[in-house]
């Protein structure tokens, strides 16, 4: 009986071969865009999953009047303002990026993007550091990534060595 029911469906689509293949290829564009959400939500919702306490970490957001939405600008007497006020904030930590020119020894500069915090830093965050180590506690001390070490200093080990930043 089985039989007779894949005789009668594959008769049907034969018959009618462009209706069969719209369908397909409708329900190939459906499963796709089903699979493709998926991918986007689980990836956007994937990110600073390995820090401890995430559920514990905020960040605080400016909404200013004439501007479009919020803005990720915060000032820093407000940040002691609420740490006072509010008995849940156990502590704050400011972010900065900036464009920057950086040399090593006589070499050529290179134009990078720098980023500053303050040494509390990783007291909230948990980023793993491969060599040294990550206290932020020393005004000179720098934090760069594997590509940039390899960038800069090549196979050479890049702990005690000195950039020079140019900020303009």
């Amino acid at each position: 009986m089985l039989k007779n029911f894949y005789k009668i469906v594959f008769r049907n689509m034969w018959r009618h071969k462009s209706y069969t293949l719209l369908n397909i290829f409708g329900m190939a564009i459906g499963l796709a865009a089903i699979v493709w959400g998926f991918q986007t939500y689980r990836y956007c919702f994937s990110f600073d999953n390995f820090h401890k306490d995430q559920e514990n970490v905020y960040r605080a957001l400016t909404y200013q009047s004439g501007a479009n939405g919020a803005r990720g600008v915060f000032p820093m007497a407000a940040v002691k303002q609420a740490q006072s006020e509010f008995a849940g904030i156990t502590e704050a930590v400011r972010y900065d990026s900036r464009g920057l020119s950086v040399r090593y020894g006589n070499n050529e500069a290179f134009a990078e993007s720098a980023h500053f915090t303050d040494p509390a830093f990783f007291d909230l965050f948990n980023f793993p550091v491969v060599a040294g180590s990550n206290n932020l506690k020393d005004a000179k001390a720098v934090l760069i990534t594997e590509a940039i070490a390899t960038k800069y200093f090549g196979k050479q080990d890049p702990l005690g060595k000195t950039l020079v930043f140019y900020s303009g």
